[in-house]
């Protein structure tokens, strides 16, 4: 059965610019950043093309979800603009609800430029936040046990976590995080309890190593303990997370590599590898479309081994378009996916 679920969050407009012939230069001595673009000062660059898309996880994942068969609704911040109205506009037709969306004439709709790396597919983002900086929650936005995805918040984000779990509390709302990589930057032991206490986790393999790392080296001593060595096994990861809390799962991606996830009821972790892409356009949506490919596998109440399949399909399938919206799966197509290759989901 479909399921209504708050997708709590940014919302942006991205623009794409890939460009042919862009110089990687390769740091395997930074192990948070082991390859980086390079860009010549005062150079000019001129991309051939161009393309548009509604951009932030939290209506990235809600777009996904809404073609998946279920019933998101969208709280986010915007201008109250031109190009926030249109944004609202596009994530409408993909049946999402925006109506607790606020529009704030003092503040810019956020708007994201993407350089991809035609050749690898591999992206840099750059960005002006101003909207998703205000983000604002009330009680009567929470009903009684829908669940709710929690994205990466900003402005005063740790607030804003506070009241969000207040409310979901409140109203027995299951929470599905998926912290970004400047609240774990910016407080790794707030994004540690926020993780422990959710219903499930999303994290790239990065986001996770930089959130044990950082755990491990809190200036202000309020360090737990790791074993460093084992940061590269993202069954190490996932477990140590979820063994610490309460999380049903915890899902770690990693590119093409696949994805992990610890499930509780098993008390193990399982794997699914990426799929071979012959042309990869654009990494930029792969996150996003795996996490609303597992999510909505789990709402629907499918197995674990299952939601991991879909995600990878999801994921799989949007990377050979730009942006995190166009390659998107419908629900008819994912089940025919998992049928037609004889996945043991």
């Amino acid at each position: 059965m479909s399921k209504k679920i708050i997708c709590l969050g940014s919302l942006s407009l991205d623009i794409f610019f890939p460009y042919e012939n862009i110089s990687l230069l390769d740091t395997p001595e930074d192990t948070l950043s082991k390859q980086k673009m390079v860009f010549e000062i005062g150079a000019k660059y001129r991309a051939v093309d161009r393309y548009d898309a509604p951009g932030g996880c939290a209506v990235n994942v809600a777009q996904g979800l809404a073609r998946l068969g279920h019933h998101p609704s969208l709280v986010a911040t915007l201008g109250e603009d031109g190009l926030g109205e249109s944004l609202l506009k596009e994530v409408a037709k993909e049946g999402v609800d925006i109506s607790m969306v606020l529009r704030k004439k003092e503040y810019k709709t956020d708007i994201g430029i993407i350089v991809i790396d035609k050749k690898t597919g591999e992206r840099t983002i750059f960005y002006n936040r101003d909207a998703n900086e205000h983000i604002e929650f009330s009680r009567e936005m929470f009903s009684l046990e829908i669940p709710i995805f929690l994205g990466g918040l900003y402005g005063d984000w740790k607030k804003g976590i506070t009241e969000i779990f207040q409310y979901a509390k409140e109203n027995n709302c299951p929470v599905y995080y998926n912290p970004s990589h400047n609240n774990i930057e910016n407080d790794a032991l707030v994004v540690w309890e926020t993780c422990l206490k959710s219903e499930g986790v999303f994290l790239n393999k990065d986001e996770a190593m930089e959130l044990f790392s950082l755990l491990n080296s809190d200036k202000e001593g309020r360090s737990l303990v790791f074993d460093n060595e084992r940061l590269q096994s993202e069954e190490y990861l996932a477990s140590s997370i979820a063994r610490s809390g309460r999380s049903r799962f915890v899902v770690i991606t990693d590119g093409s590599r696949g994805a992990w996830v610890y499930d509780r009821s098993f008390d193990s972790v399982f794997r699914q590898e990426g799929k071979n892409v012959d042309s990869v356009k654009d990494s930029t949506g792969a996150g996003d479309s795996f996490t609303s490919g597992f999510l909505s596998a789990i709402l629907y109440g499918k197995s674990t081994k299952t939601a991991l399949g879909w995600g990878i399909f999801n994921a799989t399938n949007v990377i050979k378009f730009y942006g995190a919206k166009e390659g998107l799966l419908f629900l008819k197509d994912i089940e025919s996916l998992g049928e037609n290759k004889n996945e043991e989901l």
